[in-house]
């Protein structure tokens, strides 16, 4: 598979997005831009209610009420999809755009057979009659590693294991001949190591083949090391940290970043650290949050101007930025660490 780092395909910028409630406006998405390039897959990481599938979620456009997007751009190609009608999104949902929802078994209709979720998304993008819409549903979920997939399709969600629902959700989601964009959200959750270990080699596989570029949204850092190719960390609704994988894990600046290295089990020990650490404390309110770094009431090195003020980006080598003020950005330059 060719990448061009060159060229994105995906721009957000600045992207803030809100909920507004009876006790004040939640910015569950706070500032955040980053860039998605041809054919690399990019890892969106961080605890449970930092923003990365709100993120997602503002990409394709599908906000719950009242949810709105409040400033920003993201922009795919040359154009910002925040200026697109509801019936321009539904021709880039599902065909450029993609997406693998978290919890295969909500996101399937539970009262409609496999096959009519199927053929509704590729009828909607392809000028194909209804049998050979159907040839193409059972022949993508027989991609995906399906068993009779001819069988399969005329199944209710229910009557498949967790696993195979989860498949039928990435065959889904390649029912386009030529899908851009694949946005994968937690692909793997309550799968056990088996078949997640299956479901990484087929995205990877069918990435590969379709010269895709991926949206991998995942807290496992373990899962992180296998399939990205660069790692943007969030905490509270902000970007904190931005590196190739390698140097993510080589080199992690941030102490949040560093917090959920130091948390996985390894036999290689991470910096010499003798047991697993927890990061202290619990995050924050998003109702609550000050001007400053919203880490701080859990960071071992906050310092007064952490409160006072978020930090601006500071570059440690080309390609990794962190906000911290605990990088000397004197140093930084130079390719210090904090």
């Amino acid at each position: 598979m060719i990448k061009d780092h060159q060229t994105a395909v995906l721009e957000v910028d600045r992207l803030v997005t809100e909920f507004p409630t009876p006790k004040g406006t939640i910015r569950a998405v706070n500032d955040v831009s980053f860039q998605l390039h041809q054919g690399e897959t990019l890892a969106l990481v961080g605890e449970s209610g930092c923003g990365k599938s709100v993120t997602a979620l503002s990409i394709m456009g599908l906000l719950a009420h009242p949810g709105r997007i409040s400033s920003g751009t993201i922009r795919y190609g040359k154009d910002d999809l925040l200026g697109y009608s509801t019936s321009q999104m539904r021709k880039i949902r599902g065909n450029k755009i993609s997406m693998i929802f978290q919890e295969p078994m909500t996101s399937l209709n539970p009262v409609f057979r496999i096959k009519d979720q199927m053929m509704e998304v590729i009828l909607e993008h392809q000028d194909l009659s209804s049998k050979a819409a159907f040839d193409r549903a059972v022949e993508l979920l027989g991609m995906v590693g399906i068993p009779s997939p001819e069988k399969r399709i005329m199944d209710f969600p229910h009557h498949l294991s967790g696993g195979m629902r989860q498949r039928v959700m990435i065959a889904m989601a390649l029912t386009s001949p030529d899908p851009g964009i694949l946005i994968a959200d937690e692909p793997t959750t309550a799968l056990d190591v088996t078949i997640q270990a299956q479901i990484l080699q087929l995205i990877r596989k069918l990435q590969e083949k379709n010269g895709m570029s991926l949206l991998l949204i995942t807290h496992d850092m373990g899962v992180v090391a296998k399939m990205a190719d660069r790692v943007a960390v969030m905490y509270a609704g902000k970007k904190i940290e931005e590196a190739d994988v390698i140097e993510c894990f080589e080199n992690p600046c941030h102490p949040y970043t560093r917090g959920l290295l130091n948390s996985i089990p390894s036999n290689k020990k991470y910096k010499g650290a003798n047991r697993l650490e927890a990061i202290q404390g619990f995050v924050p309110n998003l109702l609550e949050l000050g001007k400053g770094c919203p880490f701080t009431n859990r960071c071992t090195v906050a310092m007064d101007i952490c409160q006072a003020a978020f930090p601006s980006q500071a570059q440690i080598i080309e390609g990794h930025h962190v906000c911290c003020h605990a990088v000397n950005p004197t140093d930084a330059d130079k390719g210090g660490r904090p």
